[in-house]
């Protein structure tokens, strides 16, 4: 069963943006738009407000979820990873 993703940080638009464009481009992109959905969770807790990421909050998301097995870290980093790519060329348009 899917779950619906609920966005709400300060980068919402941006995160919703790139799921739709995963997939629009094929993806099912349920569990990793889940990944995506804990990463606005954890920019929210952070009382995060800018319209960017930065290598200091992507280091402080990577330590909270260091209690996970390691695939799972795995699968957070690898959605977080491509959203940065995308957005650095979203952002350069």
């Amino acid at each position: 069963m899917k779950r619906k993703i609920v966005l709400n940080s300060s980068i919402a638009k941006e995160l919703g943006d790139f799921i739709k464009f995963k997939q629009l481009a094929g993806y099912d992109y349920n569990a990793s738009g889940l990944s995506i959905m804990r990463f606005d969770q954890f920019l929210i807790k952070k009382s995060y407000n800018q319209n960017f990421i930065n290598e200091n909050i992507v280091n402080e998301y990577l330590q909270s979820i260091s209690y996970l097995h390691i695939r799972g870290q795995a699968n957070y980093y690898g959605a977080l990873r491509l959203f940065s790519i995308w957005l650095k060329q979203y952002k350069e348009k």
